[in-house]
């Protein structure tokens, strides 16, 4: 499932508009290739093609372009990559008018599209190329500014668009590599949605290395998460995926000879396909539905392939097993041929190309096609297939087709070729399960693991060091508080001890000038004491007085 950029009109308006588009060659190209949407689709189209014949603005006609390539996508991409050229020339003008921070965002967005739209087609070639465009670019946006929660959704999506692209290239370790990027990223803006899906491809990855444990652990975890945040279409992804992973437990045991464990695996097999078909069907998930339905018929032909001898030889359950399992193949042909997805294509026609093989072989002589004609040559099947899965160097379906191929040419006496493919099954095989990618992959996840106990061994010790800046910051506060009181106490002491010195000098003061009055006091009551008696010895007496006035 890709990711897909969806792009917001700015709010401000830009100092020209691109004349250079035709919109009636536009509106002319538009109009050949929906003619089989529902009305619905028609008149959404209708309503952004008569937007582009109005004089807006260029970032407004920039995302109406890439709207109406998203609307193509699935049922004639090179109109979507038309579309989204067109607006990737108006992004670069863009550029040249001085507005490089928005162009930039108009580009890495557009050459994303462009990279989902080559995928699509399954020239994986450009669409790498593409990706690795954008990529630079929100790369480049994060240098300058790292914590723009845009860039980095931006640059998670094109990381795991990336690794979609090695993963049907059957790169599995590079598409890991690819995979874990994207997780670091989404993990460290908590995105849920992001996390998921990216649990889920790494499930993918291991379960394509036969890894039935670990793929099943990630897949419950992605599925976990999912239910979390009530995503529909990522419940159902996995669902299918957490089938396929019983399906293919269930034909190890079968070929051990477990049949009691391969019927229990199988069993819930079909109830994970059903539960993922009816999310599916809930949400209009055509693309889901596809995957789901061809995945169901998967599992019919096992079953049949499982069955006890006699039943193969009445040929009573096994006949309406196919029968079931070719409708599911043709009605998830017919599906995906509507929508133009090449890798799913490819896989349907080699699965109903082997069920053929099976029935031209008389391993289930009573089984009927739905036509109920067994001209039909599963030679025709293969070859498409083969042809298709080449085109687009989907070495997994390269490496089925071929064991498919040795087994039909086997079947109908053609030994030498059924040896030919034989021998390009192994190389194909071989190439796609080593020890080296193994060992590549295993230094990945170690490296991946690494990095997340680094990462939180990083947070606990900021976190610690931050706890230590608290408490040293509260020891800090407490000394200098300490040191505060302490000071306002000798202030407060040394005021005391200065104010009693003061009272001590002046009680001392008081004392002196105490004496002092004393001593004058004393000083004076002598001198009026001796002036008393000077007067006294002066002046005669009373009775002196009366002596001399008695005489007379």
């Amino acid at each position: 499932m890709f990711h897909v950029i969806h792009l917001t009109v700015f709010n401000f308006i830009l100092l020209y508009s691109i004349k250079t588009l035709s919109v009636l060659m536009l509106t002319f190209i538009v109009s050949i290739f929906y003619v089989h949407y529902s009305f619905g689709q028609n008149s959404k189209i209708d309503s952004m093609t008569e937007r582009l014949r109005m004089e807006i603005h260029d970032t407004v006609r920039i995302n109406i372009l890439n709207a109406l390539a998203w609307e193509f996508c699935y049922s004639n991409p090179d109109t979507s990559i038309l579309l989204s050229t067109l607006a990737l020339k108006i992004s670069g003008k863009l550029a040249g008018s001085g507005n490089s921070q928005t162009s930039n965002v108009f580009i890495a967005s557009t050459y994303h599209n462009l990279g989902s739209f080559y995928y699509l087609k399954g020239n994986y070639l450009l669409s790498l190329d593409y990706f690795f465009k954008a990529l630079g670019i929100w790369r480049q946006n994060m240098e300058k500014n790292p914590q723009s929660s845009t860039d980095m959704e931006s640059l998670a999506s094109t990381l795991c668009n990336i690794g979609n692209v090695y993963l049907v290239q059957a790169d599995y370790p590079k598409a890991l590599k690819y995979y874990y990027q994207a997780l670091n990223i989404d993990e460290k803006r908590d995105d849920k949605f992001g996390i998921a899906s990216d649990f889920g491809n790494i499930g993918i990855i291991y379960k394509k290395q036969n890894d039935y444990t670990r793929a099943m652990e990630y897949y419950s975890k992605a599925l976990k998460m999912n239910e979390d945040v009530g995503d529909k279409n990522g419940m159902a992804i996995q669902l299918g995926n957490i089938g396929i992973v019983y399906t293919d437990k269930a034909g190890y045991s079968k070929n051990h000879g477990d049949m009691e464990d391969a019927n229990l695996n199988f069993g819930k097999a079909l109830e994970f396909q059903l539960k993922a078909l009816k999310i599916d069907e809930e949400i209009n998930d055509k693309t889901g539905m596809a995957i789901d339905l061809d995945n169901i018929g998967v599992i019919y032909v096992k079953l049949a392939e499982a069955g006890p001898a006699e039943q193969i030889h009445t040929g009573s359950v096994t006949d309406s097993l196919l029968r079931i399992a070719l409708g599911y193949y043709f009605k998830s042909l017919k599906m995906k041929e509507e929508i133009g997805d090449q890798y799913s294509i490819a896989n349907t026609l080699g699965n109903i190309g082997s069920l053929y093989t099976s029935l031209l072989g008389n391993k289930y002589s009573s089984a009927v096609v739905p036509s109920g004609d067994l001209s039909v040559k599963p030679e025709e099947f293969l070859k498409k297939a083969l042809e298709i899965s080449t085109e687009i160097n989907a070495l997994d379906l390269q490496r089925n087709i071929h064991q498919y191929f040795s087994e039909l040419y086997y079947t109908t006496g053609n030994y030498k070729s059924a040896l030919d493919h034989f021998k390009k099954y192994l190389v194909v095989k071989d190439s796609l399960f080593n020890e080296d990618k193994s060992k590549e992959m295993g230094k990945l996840e170690a490296k991946y693991e690494y990095n997340k106990q680094q990462a939180v061994a990083e947070a606990e010790h900021k976190k610690e060091i931050e706890l230590a800046g608290e408490r040293e910051k509260r020891q800090r506060v407490f000394i200098y508080l300490i040191a505060a009181v302490a000071v306002a106490a000798a202030v407060i002491a040394f005021i005391i001890f200065r104010s009693l010195k003061i009272t001590k000098r002046q009680k001392n003061i008081i004392i002196v000038q105490k004496k002092l009055v004393e001593q004058k006091q004393e000083e004076i009551l002598a001198s009026i004491r001796y002036a008393r008696r000077i007067q006294n010895a002066m002046l005669p007496t009373e009775k002196y007085l009366e002596r001399i006035f008695k005489s007379q």
